[in-house]
């Protein structure tokens, strides 16, 4: 029964952080393109990376608060040249670990 409700938990962050990723990817594909989503314990969802303008920044925080099920957003996003001959991806990971 445990580990039937830790599979259950785990699925729930693996979806939400994926919920997360296409809601970025269909706002702006090009301007979250180094973005990289990580659904954390307890609701927390991580963005990392960098994007081109402070306002970018702030979209893609602004929208990682509004998926339903997201309690906190954790922001290691910088703001900086976004090399043109990067590839373009959203990634998403889930690590199973207690937010700091």
């Amino acid at each position: 029964m445990v580990a039937s409700a830790g599979l259950q938990q785990t699925q729930r962050h693996i979806h939400l952080g994926q919920r997360v990723a296409q809601d970025l990817r269909a706002a702006s594909f090009q301007r979250f393109q180094r973005i990289t989503v990580r659904g954390l314990l307890c609701g927390f969802v991580e963005l990392d990376g960098v994007v081109s303008s402070y306002f970018a920044k702030s979209l893609a925080l602004q929208i990682a608060r509004k998926v339903s099920g997201v309690t906190d957003v954790i922001d290691r996003i910088r703001v900086g040249p976004v090399s043109a001959g990067s590839p373009t991806r959203i990634l998403y990971r889930i690590e199973l670990k207690e937010p700091n």
